[in-house]
C-alpha cells in the first residue's frame, strides 16, 4: 500500500525544522541523486538499487548499515554525520563508502540515530 509523504515541522529559536518520514517507504531503484534528505526518518525503508550519489544525508535517522549498503551510489553524498564521500566533483579528497564505514566503527547490521 502506497503511504503519502509525511512531513514533521518543529520550530525553536524562529526557526523551523522540517523532518521528511520516510520509514517503511520502498525508494528502490529510485533516482534521488542530489536529493536533500536532510534529517529523514528512514527507518526500515527499502533503498536497495537507489541512487543517492550527491544525496544530503545529514542528520538522517533510523536507518542501518545494511540500508545504505543496499545503495546503487553514494558517491558524493553527504553522510548523516556530515562526512562527503568521495567524488571527483564535489569531494575529492573525502572517503568512499567502506573507508566512511570503517570510520564510524561501522559493518555491523546496527541501528543509527
Amino acid at each position: 500500500m502506497l503511504r503519502p509523504l509525511e512531513t514533521s515541522y518543529r520550530g525553536g529559536g524562529g526557526r523551523a525544522s522540517v523532518t521528511t518520514i520516510l520509514e517503511d517507504a520502498n525508494l528502490s531503484w529510485a533516482f534521488l541523486s542530489g536529493a536533500n534528505l536532510e534529517t529523514a526518518l528512514l527507518g526500515e525503508a527499502d533503498l536497495r538499487g537507489a541512487d543517492l550519489g550527491e544525496a544530503n544525508l545529514s542528520g538522517a535517522q533510523g536507518w542501518t548499515d545494511d540500508q545504505l549498503k543496499a545503495a546503487r551510489s553514494l558517491e558524493g553524498a553527504t553522510m548523516p554525520d556530515g562526512q562527503g564521500l568521495k567524488s571527483d566533483v564535489s569531494h575529492p579528497d573525502g572517503p568512499t563508502f567502506e573507508e566512511w564505514l570503517k570510520s564510524k566503527g561501522g559493518g555491523e547490521d546496527g541501528e543509527n540515530e
